[in-house]
């Protein structure tokens, strides 16, 4: 496991000799930073030694997806979703092959709940409020008793989260 110091994180060439040096094989960043270093071509050729490419925290772009595999075809894309009240990441979706991007399905230990504005779960394809439950939900948040009341509800006899991002199933 290797971590990028915070120049070498910002410095596309720094970065790309890191992961050259340790021969690094799967990259975790945000799509924005991705996106603005596969503008750098040593950044590309470094990904093409690389089998797995997670990205989250944002939006996720096809025309990203697209330059990544057209640099490596071979190389496995994850979009994954998560708020940090559940400790970074809750879902992932498979990005390699797909026609549309997704944030996928629920991650192990994690499920979830899309609701309607009455609180009632939302039938397929309607869109509603995402409620997460599940091992890797935070109890709370420091000191701000009010804001854990309203965000970490008991729902059907169970503690979760309401994200406040909106969803639906498809």
């Amino acid at each position: 496991l290797v971590f990028a110091a915070e120049d070498e994180m910002n410095d596309p060439r720094a970065l790309a000799e890191l992961m050259a040096k340790h021969k690094v094989d799967c990259i975790n960043a945000t799509p924005s930073r991705l996106l603005q270093y596969m503008e750098y071509e040593p950044f590309k050729e470094g990904l093409k030694k690389c089998k797995l490419i997670m990205s989250g925290g944002e939006a996720y772009p096809m025309s990203l997806r697209d330059a990544i595999r057209k640099c490596s075809p071979d190389i496995r894309i994850i979009n994954t979703y998560g708020p940090t009240e559940i400790t970074v990441s809750c879902n992932a979706a498979d990005l390699t092959h797909a026609d549309y991007v997704t944030v996928g399905r629920p991650l192990l230990n994690y499920h979830e709940i899309i609701v309607d504005k009455f609180g009632d779960p939302a039938p397929y394809g309607v869109i509603g409020e995402l409620y997460i439950g599940g091992r890797g939900v935070a109890r709370g948040y420091n000191n701000l008793d009010e804001m854990t009341r309203e965000r970490f509800i008991e729902y059907h006899g169970e503690r979760i989260y309401k994200s406040g991002d909106y969803a639906k199933y498809s």
